[in-house]
């Protein structure tokens, strides 16, 4: 049985080149990230694309394991500003 998410990646993948898939995978990523971190609740829950999970658990252990807000600071300032 094929995992549905290397069936959506590579379908995702199909439609553009390798670099292209990365980043927009990775903008998309990044965006949702800085969204969902800047949001101040106690309990949040966010439905996200399969594809992105990794790529958001990825940034949020980052930021976590600096302990340091700067990098959500950085990244808002390249964007639009969280809103919570």
């Amino acid at each position: 049985m094929v995992h549905v998410t290397n069936l959506l990646t590579q379908l995702h993948s199909e439609l553009l080149s390798g670099s292209e898939h990365k980043a927009v995978t990775d903008d998309k990523d990044m965006h949702m990230f800085t969204r969902l971190r800047g949001i101040e609740k106690k309990l949040l829950l966010a439905v996200v694309g399969l594809g992105h999970i990794d790529g958001i658990e990825l940034l949020w252990k980052c930021v976590e394991d600096a302990d340091d807000d700067k990098f959500l600071q950085a990244t808002s300032e390249k964007g639009d500003p969280p809103t919570g």
